[in-house]
C-alpha cells in the first residue's frame, strides 16, 4: 500500500506562516525565594537561618545568612529580608512548638 499525494499543492510548505518571536529579559525573568529557619529561646535570644535563592539572567545564585540576637532583632532582620520575594517559607521554633508556613507572594 502506497499513499502518496495526487494532486499537487499538499506540500507540507501550503498554509504554513512562519514567525519569528523576540524575547527580552524583563522584571518577570529574575525572582527570589526565601527560606527561613529560626529559633526563638528566649525574648533576648533567637537565631536565623536565611537562605535566599535568586535567578537573574538565567543565573542562579543562593545566598544562605545566619541572623542572631533578640528577638526583636532577629524578626526585623528578618523582614527585611524578605522583601521582593515571591515565596516565602518559614520554619519558626518557640518554647517547644514548631511553627511552618508557606506563601506565595507572586
Amino acid at each position: 500500500l502506497v499513499i502518496a499525494p495526487i494532486l499537487g499543492g499538499h506540500s507540507i510548505d501550503d498554509g504554513v506562516a512562519m514567525q519569528t518571536v523576540a524575547t527580552s529579559k524583563t522584571a518577570e525573568d529574575t525572582y527570589k525565594k526565601v527560606m527561613i529557619e529560626m529559633e526563638i529561646v528566649s525574648e533576648d535570644i533567637a537565631k536565623a537561618v536565611v537562605t535566599t535563592t535568586s535567578i537573574i539572567n538565567d543565573e542562579t545564585i543562593v545566598d544562605e545568612k545566619i541572623i542572631s540576637g533578640t528577638k526583636a532583632e532577629v524578626k526585623a532582620r528578618v523582614e527585611e529580608m524578605k522583601a521582593g520575594a515571591i515565596s516565602v517559607n518559614e520554619r519558626i521554633e518557640e518554647n517547644g512548638s514548631i511553627t511552618v508556613e508557606e506563601k506565595v507572594i507572586k
